[in-house]
């Protein structure tokens, strides 16, 4: 009686290997990161994907520009403002951050951002950071208000 798993490694008794020449799919390109989370925040009127020195990788330039000053505020942020609410998470390839409307709940946007960075990085989302986010200084009010002035002017939102 022949074996089903002659010829294959890593198979049991009565029971094939699993094996498929097919590599394994990539990871999340930046655009589609961005289309990512566009679709699972409806609150989210602009996003910018950024490379861990803060090239813009996709998304809106000005918005990117914007932002710059928040990427040395640690690996995730938000800040609530009058006008909207914005929102950074970051690891050591990428950071991704987002412009949302006033009602947006940032723990959910958050969580939406460490999902799509896990996608640019092929795997699962990014673990959350330990404490609270809140509680930003001045300067990061300054540039959260500035990401929000650029996502208002960013065409399509």
């Amino acid at each position: 009686m022949a074996s089903d798993t002659a010829g294959s490694v890593g198979g049991t008794a009565g029971h094939p290997a699993l094996f498929s020449a097919a590599p394994m799919p990539p990871a999340l390109s930046p655009e589609h990161a961005l289309a990512y989370v566009r679709e699972l925040s409806a609150d989210v009127r602009a996003v910018a994907v950024l490379d861990a020195a803060g090239a813009l990788l996709a998304g809106d330039a000005e918005v990117a520009r914007a932002a710059a000053p928040l990427l040395g505020e640690g690996v995730e942020l938000e800040a609530v403002r009058e006008h909207g609410v914005v929102c950074l998470a970051r690891d050591d390839r990428h950071a991704i951050v987002a412009a949302c409307g006033r009602f947006a709940l940032p723990g959910v946007v958050r969580s939406d951002l460490r999902a799509a960075l896990g996608g640019l990085r092929g795997g699962p989302p990014v673990p959350p950071v330990g404490g609270s986010p809140a509680g930003a200084p001045a300067a990061v009010g300054a540039a959260a208000d500035a990401v929000i002035s650029a996502a208002q002017r960013a065409p399509g939102t």
